[in-house]
């Protein structure tokens, strides 16, 4: 099982974020984030996780990015807004 706290897991989700931010500024956009959203949930599938059913990818998009300032969010902001999750 994965989790916040194994560093595999950490560097994985990190790259993952990285490869999904194509215009580079650090921030998801909504496609940006359905792009890293479908391989943390290949990254889920592939190490047993449980992951929820059905695509809620527009709705925690638009949850993250109503705390965030302009269009997107870093990942530092979507960590702290997930942590308690």
């Amino acid at each position: 099982m994965i989790g916040f706290f194994n560093a595999t897991y950490t560097d994985r989700m990190t790259q993952a974020w990285a490869d999904a931010d194509a215009d580079g500024d650090g921030r998801l956009n909504l496609e940006e984030f359905r792009t890293w959203t479908a391989t943390m949930d290949a990254i889920a599938a592939e190490e047993g996780d449980w992951r929820e059913e059905g695509d809620h990818t527009e709705q925690v998009y638009n949850i993250m990015n109503s705390f965030s300032e302009g269009n997107g969010f870093k990942m530092i902001e979507f960590m702290m807004l997930t942590a308690y999750w």
